[in-house]
């Protein structure tokens, strides 16, 4: 079935048409691997403004992000913790290298989320999401 498939493949895309990652798609697919959909736009690199690297602005963003998925199990949050942590601490590098914000003031922030508490469900609505 691969092989048909590889055969077609190269009758519609002769080796000198193929361009980029495409090259590589019979060879790929006759090894039983699958080629990632290409990205629908080209990603941008996020660049926060004056008034995003504002200190509240940043730990509230961080608390608002993790309380939308407060029902999760504890798992589930400390891997959302982790991602956040991860965004947030781009996001103060970014600000502090624009000048936004201080390098001291980035790092008391960056302490700040990383002791901040995860959300808790309040109590008697469970922990079980739909």
């Amino acid at each position: 079935m691969i092989a048909l498939l590889v055969e077609v493949l190269v009758a519609l895309f002769p080796a000198g048409r193929l361009i980029g990652s495409t090259a590589l798609l019979p060879g790929a697919l006759a090894q039983g691997r699958t080629m990632p959909t290409p990205p629908a736009a080209p990603a941008r690199v996020y660049r926060p403004d004056f008034a995003t690297c504002q200190p509240d602005h940043l730990t509230a963003a961080f608390r608002r992000q993790l309380d939308q998925f407060v029902g999760q199990s504890p798992q589930v949050m400390a891997r959302l913790r982790t991602l956040q942590l991860e965004l947030g601490e781009a996001t103060l590098r970014s600000c502090a290298d624009q000048n936004l914000i201080s390098r001291e003031v980035a790092e008391q922030i960056w302490r700040d989320l990383q002791t901040m508490p995860l959300p808790q469900a309040p109590p008697g609505t469970g922990s079980q999401r739909p």
